[in-house]
């Protein structure tokens, strides 16, 4: 042929075999079959790690996602995430308040037993278990007729440190001090920094021997009653001290 461009009807003249034509064609193209398609696509919207995706059916449109990109390390997707079968992940992070099916709490999760009565307390039943218990209750001002009231059914126990070093300064941890005054005198140090406002302690002569070895507390800073010092010094006597976040007071 004169020319590399055809243009107008070429139709084979044979019934079987083929036609080969060399050069570019010019005009519409949409009854040609098997065509390979375009060699290069130039994307809508691009942008540094946008994911491609195709914005037709006929694959020959495409276009740089804004809303999902990935650097190499990390996908990111701004908007939701559907999956028809499950999402696994080591960790997942952020807001999980829509998820549903949940059966436990944080690091781990777990079982969740009965969850009790209105303003039930939760305690671990095993390791990874949960499950309300009708014996210790904290009511809020939404169950009348009580407010920020905590209702225990059974027993409780506090906390007893054995006092029989001198000095000994008492903590937070404290409840009952037990001090064995057999053979010595024993000084106790209360620092009010120590406690939050409201804490109190029971100090009891359990030596039966403070009206020989007294016991001495001493308020570090502070005062008790007024005084710096307060003396126990009758055998098998207690005092009851409660502090006010910078004084100490019997009681």
């Amino acid at each position: 042929m004169a020319y590399n461009v055809l243009s107008g009807t070429v139709n084979s003249a044979l019934t079987t075999g083929s036609l080969t034509v060399a050069g570019t064609f010019l005009g519409d193209g949409s009854q040609l079959i098997n065509t390979p398609g375009p060699t290069t696509v130039t994307p809508g919207t691009p942008a540094d790690n946008r994911i491609i995706t195709f914005t037709s059916t006929s694959g020959k449109s495409i276009q740089g996602e804004q809303n999902l990109t990935f650097d190499g390390s990390v996908l990111s997707v701004t908007g939701q995430l559907t999956a028809s079968v499950g999402v696994s992940a080591s960790v997942f992070y952020g807001d999980g308040s829509k998820l549903t099916g949940i059966t436990g709490g944080g690091g781990g999760g777990g079982a969740v037993g009965s969850q009790g009565p209105v303003g039930a307390l939760q305690f671990h039943t095993a390791s990874t278990g949960l499950s309300g218990s009708g014996n210790l209750i904290f009511y809020t001002g939404s169950v009348a007729p009580l407010s920020n009231y905590l209702f225990l059914s059974g027993g409780i126990s506090m906390r007893r440190a054995a006092v029989s070093t001198n000095p000994y300064t008492a903590s937070a941890n404290d409840f009952f001090l037990g001090v064995d005054t057999t053979s010595t005198a024993i000084s106790i140090e209360l620092d009010t920094s120590r406690f939050e406002a409201g804490a109190y302690l029971v100090i009891k002569d359990e030596g039966g021997n403070a009206n020989a070895n007294n016991i001495t507390l001493s308020a570090s800073a502070s005062t008790i009653d007024g005084a710096g010092t307060m003396i126990i010094e009758s055998a098998y006597a207690a005092i009851n001290v409660y502090t006010n976040g910078t004084s100490w007071f019997v009681f």
